[in-house]
């Protein structure tokens, strides 16, 4: 898998073939091949793996929305709280094994993050915060989850916030079989 991973990966280190596929899953398969990538190389320290990674992360940086601090679909445009946790995780992944992260990237995270949160309970999370539709605006048990592990990964939260996403995950457990209760 990596080998195809490696021999598919474009010149300016996009790991999306496009072949077959939506546009809307563009940069969820980037960061999810990117952490990967990276993985896989901060196991192996494969020096093959070395060089595809670093043009991954590379890519994801370039991909940022610089104005919102995030990622959506594709590249510079737009940004929501699920694809930027993705691309979060590439980076951090990059850099836990000694690649280059540029600490720009970070800064924008955590400023798309402060945008993110819920305007009634800081401690929640929402999709899109500026969206028309009403239900990409209010705070998900998905999003504050995402948002949740962003932050750890960024330095945290406070105690307080963290404390209160963490009790508001709590009471909506998944269930098999249940409907969702966001």
């Amino acid at each position: 898998m990596l080998q195809v991973l490696v021999e598919h990966q474009q010149a300016d280190g996009d790991l999306f073939s496009g072949v077959g596929g939506s546009k809307y899953v563009w940069l969820y398969s980037h960061g999810i091949a990117s952490i990967a990538l990276c993985e896989a190389y901060g196991m192996t320290r494969d020096p093959a793996l070395k060089e595809p990674a670093q043009r991954a992360l590379d890519f994801i940086m370039a991909a940022q929305n610089t104005a919102q601090g995030g990622w959506r679909y594709a590249p510079g445009v737009g940004t929501d709280t699920s694809v930027s946790g993705w691309q979060l995780m590439a980076l951090k992944s990059g850099q836990m094994t000694g690649l280059r992260v540029d600490s720009a990237a970070f800064s924008g995270v955590r400023g798309w993050l402060d945008s993110a949160r819920d305007t009634d309970d800081p401690s929640l999370y929402v999709y899109r915060p500026r969206a028309l539709q009403e239900h990409q605006r209010a705070p998900s048990a998905a999003m504050t989850a995402e948002a949740m592990l962003m932050r750890l990964y960024l330095g945290g939260s406070s105690r307080d916030q963290m404390a209160r996403g963490a009790a508001y995950l709590r009471a909506r457990l998944p269930s098999m079989g249940a409907q969702p209760q966001d």
